[in-house]
């Protein structure tokens, strides 16, 4: 008999998303299919992810936990070509489920995924130990030891390891209680500020215009509100929103928004463009931050070396200046400026992410402490004055 799932939002229920959670993990160790367990939706909505069994864009679903708290379930891609997406997922989210297959146990995008989201600065989760049904009882405790092991010294230190089978459900009934246990301790306030919402996606429905989807990483919005898309400066007014499907008059922080806002030109927007109040927040080309390098970096972080840097869902080729010294090792945090070559959307609290662009690969991140405007870097004293300046507030 199949599981019945336990999060499955009733057609009639409008209920207030309160949270954002997300799976990440691997290519192929379930995700998408623990979270259809808990809702019973499918995230996988495209035809070319049907076929391949791939989950490519990122999936969402609404999730009512322990009967009463509503969150907002992101479901990443797990292969290393999607990183920028999960990257995308990532952003603004308050708890992650890390699922790890019992027949593969860690493998390269865990590892990755593991530093993303610690870098982001997510604090809270669970991992789920799926496949079990195709190992032996005895391997199952051996691989939980074993990711344990893996998870010291990160956020996840010390998070409960739940064996589930997707296929048979045995242990799905105790991660499902062990997930509401996690989320219980942190429901969040809203994110104050002025409204900021990364572009995830963006299409024209026919009789309403552009729509914009994504999740607001601070403040509030309502029907009605003006809005500007930056980089472009391009205005228009909120006609209709829709949170997870449901239809809203508002809404904020830790939700997925879809805001109709039928005078931009869906050609006009981009994922990785940003909404928010006219002329609050400016692109920029130059981001002052503390910088922090991941374990294992090999070999250390140069100055004046090609860099690849994400925050919210924007993605743009650039140059790292370290403030204070030429390398920066393994492990160690640094002042430092990102030059990119166009302009991004971004603000002084927001996370970024570092990369290499070849081989590509995660090498650090932290949080942005300063924005300069214009075409030309600052010197390398004012720059780390921006960045010292808002470590000692």
């Amino acid at each position: 008999m199949k599981h019945p799932p336990p999060g499955a939002l009733k057609a009639s229920a409008t209920p207030e998303v309160v949270m954002m959670i997300c799976t990440a993990g691997h290519v192929d160790h379930g995700k998408t299919r623990l979270v259809g367990l808990l809702t019973g939706c499918d995230t996988d909505r495209l035809r070319e992810e049907k076929e391949r069994g791939l989950t490519i864009e990122l999936g969402y679903a609404p999730c009512m936990i322990g009967g009463d708290l509503c969150v907002g379930i992101v479901d990443v891609p797990g292969h290393e070509r999607f990183v920028r997406t999960m990257v995308a997922g990532v952003s603004g989210i308050d708890l992650a489920v890390l699922v790890i297959a019992a027949d593969d146990g860690v493998m390269p995008q865990t590892v990755e995924h593991l530093q993303i989201m610690e870098l982001l600065g997510v604090r809270h989760g669970v991992v789920a130990l799926t496949k079990t049904d195709l190992v032996p009882p005895e391997r199952i405790d051996a691989r939980a030891e074993e990711i344990q092991a893996f998870l010291e010294g990160t956020f996840l230190d010390g998070a409960p390891v739940y064996p589930v089978s997707s296929e048979t459900f045995e242990g799905f009934d105790a991660f499902y209680e062990g997930l509401c246990t996690g989320l219980e301790g942190i429901r969040r306030d809203r994110r104050p500020g002025v409204f900021r919402m990364p572009v995830g996606r963006v299409f024209s429905r026919p009789g309403f215009g552009t729509v914009v989807t994504g999740i607001p990483i601070a403040g509030s919005v309502h029907v009605g509100d003006e809005v500007e898309l930056s980089p472009g400066g391009h205005r228009g007014s909120v006609r209709r929103m829709e949170c997870f499907l449901r239809e809203a008059d508002a809404g904020g922080t830790g939700q997925c928004l879809a805001l109709n806002i039928p005078s931009l030109d869906a050609g006009e927007v981009e994922r990785g463009h940003m909404v928010s109040p006219p002329g609050q927040v400016q692109a920029a080309r130059f981001f002052h931050l503390q910088l922090r390098a991941v374990p294992r970096l090999d070999p250390p972080l140069r100055n004046a070396e090609a860099m690849v840097f994400h925050t919210g869902t924007a993605l743009q080729a650039g140059k790292l200046y370290l403030l204070e010294e030429r390398t920066l090792e393994a492990g160690q945090s640094a002042a430092a400026t990102v030059a990119l070559d166009e302009p991004v959307a971004a603000a002084p609290g927001d996370a970024f992410l570092l990369r290499r662009p070849s081989p590509a690969v995660t090498v650090g991140g932290g949080i942005i402490h300063a924005v300069t405007a214009g075409d030309r870097r600052p010197q390398k004293r004012l720059a780390l004055e921006l960045v010292t300046r808002r470590e000692s507030v």
